[in-house]
């Protein structure tokens, strides 16, 4: 591991990973994979550009997105006007720092595993979300996606995974 790394509690229940000024803002992603399925969706993307499979992924949550490439990851703002990039990660070191913080994210959590490890809207917000990059990635950055289709589609795996709530 090229950097250096430490955790702490920052109360709530909020575990921080503080990281090198230089790369702080992948935190932000960390902070992001607060589920398996969410932390799975983010490996998977990694782990498709590392093996080959993929030349370019995007991952994008709630204010923090990750253009995934074979060297290198940028980790951007989703909030701010034009994605303003964070900083720029070594992909490899990426996915090491993603196996570090969800080691450390579980035992942390030890207590409120249940929630962490089985939470059906976190499986259904990770397959829409996935298909709505899968359409950015495919129509580029300025497409403006449906909000009524990926709603439907949210609603229609919630059918297929038999989830009332």
């Amino acid at each position: 591991m090229k950097y250096k790394y430490s955790f702490r509690d920052a109360g709530n229940n909020t575990l921080v990973m503080d990281l090198p000024s230089e790369i702080q803002s992948v935190y932000g992603l960390m902070f992001e994979m607060r589920s398996e399925s969410v932390k799975n969706w983010y490996v998977e993307g990694v782990d498709k550009v590392l093996s080959g499979e993929s030349k370019l992924e995007i991952r994008e949550g709630e204010g923090v997105g990750a253009r995934i490439h074979k060297e290198t990851t940028e980790i951007y703002s989703t909030l701010d006007e034009g994605n303003p990039i964070y900083c720029t990660i070594e992909t490899t070191e990426l996915r090491e720092l993603i196996e570090i913080w969800w080691k450390e994210y579980l035992e942390f959590n030890k207590d409120r595993l249940d929630m962490i490890l089985i939470d059906d809207n976190d499986r259904i917000w990770a397959e829409v979300k996935k298909a709505m990059d899968e359409e950015t990635a495919k129509y580029g950055l300025g497409h403006k996606l449906d909000p009524e289709k990926y709603k439907k589609m949210g609603e229609d795996l919630k059918k297929k995974y038999n989830i009332n709530s």
